[in-house]
């Protein structure tokens, strides 16, 4: 038997006297010099007829987001400050009043007044079964906080996973009148006395939508029982670190505290409260005294807020 040589290197396809048959549908020869002649060994390419397995084409799958509602019942562990921007505050950015020569010395013109403060810092809600309300985002916030601190759980994928809705919640509560030294923002720290709705005690439902695929019932609950005491909502929130205010937890529908809080704290007594505002602390009690009492002095008449319509 002939010893079979070695191949050549691959030359393009050609007819060839020996192989009269040999096409260009070919992509390679490979040519093998033996005793009688040469061999032409053939290796197909693409153009050769495709197997049914490479005919079939592959698709992707893509699972349908399953959306799960979730309702939930909260109370607060520490008092709900509000910090609205006030309306007056957001008119002037949307259109600022022209420069004055002169300070104004007028009622319109004093720096504070706590009592317009306190009433403008809540979220008010036109109907309902409360007048306070609370954005629906303090919570997501709150959630995605959390998760900076949960393992498993990135920041990310809360904010895409988890669905809030647009309306805001009601929040039933006893709001009371709170004023307190700050120091405003800038290099030199100006100290200035700021004036807040608090909600001594409060109570609110949510909804609460998720993927089903990310996250389940209880993880969600566990994530919003870590977001009450690590992070909180309204100012001086536990998120911030100087402060521990709006802290929360979840409790069934049936508790007691719950139900306590929403039988009495309803609209019509927080409509009292907002017009009539009771202290936070004695602080603010004594802070409001003395600016009423300074009030009346400098312009020979009270507040307007207490001014009866003759």
């Amino acid at each position: 038997m002939p010893r079979r040589a070695s191949p050549s290197h691959a030359t393009p396809c050609r007819a060839s006297p020996a192989t009269p048959n040999t096409t260009c549908a070919f992509a390679a020869v490979a040519v093998y010099h033996t005793r009688r002649g040469v061999a032409l060994s053939i290796r197909k390419n693409e153009m050769s007829k495709p197997s049914p397995k490479q005919s079939v084409r592959n698709e992707i799958e893509i699972p349908e987001v399953v959306k799960r509602e979730l309702l939930l019942c909260i109370i607060g562990l520490q008092p709900l400050i509000y910090n609205r921007m006030s309306l007056k505050a957001q008119q002037t950015l949307l259109f600022p009043h022209k420069s004055k020569r002169g300070k104004d010395q007028s009622e319109e013109g004093i720096k504070h007044n706590p009592y317009e403060e306190y009433r403008n810092s809540f979220y008010i809600a036109s109907a309902g079964p409360t007048l306070m309300k609370l954005p629906v985002s303090a919570i997501k916030n709150a959630l995605e906080t959390a998760a900076l601190d949960t393992e498993g759980v990135a920041k990310s994928e809360v904010g895409r996973c988890i669905w809030m809705g647009w309306e805001d919640a009601p929040v039933w509560g006893n709001p009371q009148l709170f004023m307190t030294g700050v120091r405003m923002a800038g290099i030199n720290k100006t100290p200035d006395i700021r004036t807040r709705g608090v909600l001594r005690e409060w109570a609110t439902k949510i909804t609460l939508n998720f993927a089903e695929d990310k996250f389940t019932v209880k993880t969600i609950s566990s994530l919003l029982s870590r977001a009450g005491l690590l992070s909180g909502i309204g100012d001086f929130r536990q998120e911030k670190g100087a402060g521990s205010f709006g802290q929360f937890m979840i409790v069934p529908e049936n508790d007691k505290n719950y139900l306590r809080i929403i039988a009495k704290y309803g609209r019509e007594y927080q409509t009292a409260k907002y017009n009539k505002p009771e202290f936070f602390d004695d602080e603010s009690d004594q802070l409001y005294t003395w600016w009423e009492k300074t009030y009346t002095d400098t312009f020979s008449a009270k507040p307007k807020h207490l001014r009866t319509v003759a």
